[in-house]
């Protein structure tokens, strides 16, 4: 449940702050570290999210 919560997290700060992302490197790579945590344990939205994560940016 906790896994699940975090990805609706990121997903959601994704969708609604993707401008502090983008001008934040700290707050970016905080991100990147959640998501790689996911990753690394195999959870399948973190690997959606991580795969559209470049887009996210453009």
């Amino acid at each position: 449940m906790g896994a699940a919560l975090a990805m609706r997290l990121v997903r959601r700060f994704l969708a609604d702050h993707r401008d502090v992302l983008q001008t934040d490197r700290d707050r970016r790579e905080a991100l990147v570290r959640i998501l790689d945590v996911f990753v690394r344990a195999k959870w399948p939205s973190a690997f959606e999210i991580a795969s559209r994560l470049e887009d996210a940016f453009r």
